[in-house]
């Protein structure tokens, strides 16, 4: 018998049942449909795996449901976990922390060879395959699944041999699927074993420092004897989960390229004088903004480029606007930095006002709530938890996920913003809240998982395009609007929504008449037939560059969740993002615990409480649960 996890149920491999007529299969199923496994203490997505279990009450009796359940709860107890355990060959049930530890013991078992007495599980696990028929569908496809089994070979030595095993047809299968399920640049598929290309001095000195960070993060590399797709393969699984923004950087297809001459099991030298492994996160990319296809996929999202047919709104000299959502792909050059106001200053678009008061958590959370705990962070059996004050935050992947700011599982090779989506919300999170949420455990743990240090701001990388325009599908709740204020300063031009939010932002052209560029912008917003009332001030008073980019997000945001959520916009902020909550990131997913009481139906109405799946662009699955 198969236990899956509490969220599957039971599997049944095989039932021997005396009497019961014809009709048995079914009343069995019916006897065995109510047991929850969550009920008999198994742990969150762990496995158990009974090899014969006899229940003490016959079928179709009252206490026969509850006789299996006291069964389970006896092989639970006596369950061997094969990774920690050495008498799993002896053992009645086996216990896996989840389908990892499943996948990787069992690969690692047919590495190894086990005897037949060890494997008495392996017929639950694999449903009468093959094992190598089994990882050829169950585990080479899985994107999310792959890089996570690679590491914990790796950590045990039984990666190289496993993927030594591997055809060349599964190698490029497994690697397509990692590139494709975390939306890295198609070129690291492309390897070319064994070739040494030309390339100019400076070409390839980028290549080699980009290969030195690569080494320092997995040395298993450095003395690996695979080649070709293989090392590539490991290559891309260890990076993917250790450091997963080094996988996204540019740079990092250039570094596989790199690896892929260099001769297997050689220069164990180059490793010694890469950088230290807290400074690879801030290897600058020296690769020149281009119009390829990795840098279409990375467009940035909100504003849109300058039409050239439209002298009003072209750039100033050396000045160029990034991609955008229309998909036109234009050269980036990065603005001039500017500190970031502080919230509630003058050139905060957020009106300075009290925080609102946390609400009181549920008495579920009660227990792990109190504000003497709120900044404690714990880590057992690989799971890592903390409780935070501002657990709303996370129902925002949602919104952006609807705003196509990133895509989701069901189109991984989607566009995505050149930000890491946890820096985008800790961005916010700063933005709305400011002390309140730096104080806030929350702060630090989202700057954990964008793979940053506290100390380094949210998004120091990201360049912000200069021009912004809102996507006409980001207009279509409020609908057309019939008059929209214009303003034209002396350096910019803003079109204002009657809902509070800038339907365009752009520079102006040094003199030109400001009404004919504002009618332009008009046009290239889709508000031809709109009437435009000009303003002799700025509706919002907004910082330059990356902090001005957040500022006109954060105005369409809180907009949007206004019109939602049906409350001011100076509130939605508060209704959506001050929840306590334990959040628990494990390998691959990342649960985040409400109280269902306090849990407004106006989320729920508006789908935010919903579980985002699988998001490429962080390599996780975020999970709500709510008690």
């Amino acid at each position: 018998m198969l236990v899956p996890s509490p969220d599957q149920g039971l599997t049944v491999q095989r039932a021997r049942l005396r009497g019961g007529g014809a009709n048995a299969r079914r009343v069995l199923e019916a006897a065995l449909a109510p047991i929850d496994p969550s009920r008999i203490g198994l742990p969150r997505r762990a496995m158990l795996i009974v090899r014969r279990l006899a229940a003490a009450a016959p079928l179709g009796r009252p206490g026969f449901t509850l006789a299996v359940e006291t069964a389970l709860r006896n092989s639970l107890a006596r369950a061997v976990r094969p990774a920690r355990d050495s008498v799993a060959g002896q053992a009645d049930s086996m216990l896996f922390d989840d389908e990892v530890e499943l996948a990787g013991w069992l690969i690692g078992g047919r590495v190894r060879n086990d005897p037949p007495a060890a494997r008495w599980w392996w017929p639950a696990a694999l449903r009468g395959r093959p094992p190598a028929a089994w990882w050829r569908t169950e585990v080479l496809p899985r994107g999310d699944l792959l890089p996570r089994v690679i590491v914990w070979l790796a950590e045990r030595g039984l990666a190289e041999p496993w993927l030594a095993e591997l055809d060349d047809a599964e190698l490029d299968l497994a690697l397509g699927a990692i590139v494709h399920a975390h939306a890295l640049d198609p070129a690291c598929v492309e390897a070319r074993p064994g070739v040494r290309p030309r390339r100019a001095p400076a070409k390839r000195a980028v290549n080699v420092q980009a290969l030195t960070v690569l080494l320092r993060r997995t040395p298993e590399l450095v003395a690996s004897r695979l080649s070709g797709p293989a090392r590539r393969l490991l290559a891309v699984a260890l990076t993917v989960r250790r450091d997963a923004p080094q996988a996204r950087d540019p740079g990092f297809a250039a570094a596989l390229e790199a690896l892929d001459a260099l001769v297997p099991g050689s220069d164990p030298q180059l490793i010694a004088r890469s950088p230290a492994p807290d400074q690879a996160a801030d290897v600058p990319s020296k690769r020149k903004p281009s119009t390829s296809r990795s840098a279409s996929r990375r467009a940035t999202i909100g504003p849109a480029p300058a039409e050239p047919s439209e002298p009003g709104l072209e750039s100033e000299p050396g000045e160029l606007d990034a991609p955008s959502l229309d998909g036109k792909d234009t050269a980036t050059v990065a603005p001039e930095a500017r500190p970031a106001p502080a919230p509630g200053s003058p050139h905060d678009p957020t009106p300075s006002r009290s925080p609102a008061p946390v609400l009181p958590p549920g008495p579920a959370l009660a227990a792990v709530l109190d504000a003497e705990d709120v900044h404690e962070t714990e880590t057992t059996g690989g799971v890592r938890r903390v409780t935070v004050r501002f657990g709303g935050l996370f129902y925002l992947l949602n919104a952006l996920l609807g705003l196509e700011l990133y895509s989701d599982f069901s189109q991984p090779r989607g566009r995505n913003l050149a930000l890491s989506p946890w820096d985008l919300l800790a961005m916010l999170g700063a933005r709305w809240f400011g002390p309140a949420f730096a104080a806030d455990p929350m702060s630090g743990f989202l700057a954990d998982l964008a793979g940053r240090t506290p100390r380094r701001r949210a998004g120091a990388g990201f360049v912000a395009p200069k021009t912004w325009i809102t996507p006409g599908a980001w207009l279509r709740p409020w609908g057309q609007p019939a008059t929209v204020i214009g303003w034209a300063g002396r350096r910019r031009l803003m079109l204002w929504h009657p809902a509070g939010f800038a339907i365009a932002d752009a520079p102006r052209r040094p003199g030109r008449n400001g009404r004919d560029q504002l009618a332009r912008l008009a046009r290239r917003a889709g508000l031809a037939a709109t009437t435009i009332v000009t303003a002799a001030r700025a509706p919002v008073r907004l910082g330059h560059g990356r902090d001005r980019w957040l500022g006109l997000l954060t105005l369409y945001l809180s907009a949007r969740l206004s019109r939602a959520l049906g409350v001011d916009a100076r509130d939605a902020p508060d209704l959506v993002c001050r929840h306590p909550a334990v959040v628990e990131i494990s390998d691959g997913v990342l649960d985040i615990h409400l109280a269902l009481a306090d849990l407004p139906l106006a989320l729920r109405t508006a789908g935010l409480d919903r579980d985002p799946g699988w998001i490429p662009a962080v390599g996780l699955k975020p999970a709500f649960h709510f008690t």
